[in-house]
């Protein structure tokens, strides 16, 4: 009995929470948006074309003690990869 009730309520909220998911859109960001994360740590974004956007950071969402330039993925906002103390470092999935 359980096994059914447990049954008709799947089928009659799953397909309504798998339908109502939204889209979510990245952000724009411009050269020269800044913003501190509660970790802490500035970030900056200093360039961006049509494939991507280059942000300095100090900390922040990355390690504490790194800072540099991370490069941003312009739909998804992964990281590509980021260049720290003059040596680029991949990222997975970066192709590199």
């Amino acid at each position: 009995m359980k096994k059914i009730i447990f049954l008709g309520w799947l089928v009659l909220f799953a397909p309504a929470m798998v339908f109502a998911q939204e889209k979510v859109e990245a952000p724009v960001w411009n050269t020269g948006d800044k913003w501190i994360f509660d970790r802490g740590g500035p970030m900056e974004v200093i360039g961006c074309d049509a494939q991507c956007f280059s942000v300095r950071f100090s900390g922040g969402m990355f390690a504490r003690d790194a800072s540099g330039v991370a490069v941003f993925d312009r739909s998804t906002l992964n990281v590509k990869y980021m260049l720290e103390k003059d040596r680029l470092k991949h990222t997975r999935g970066s192709g590199g």
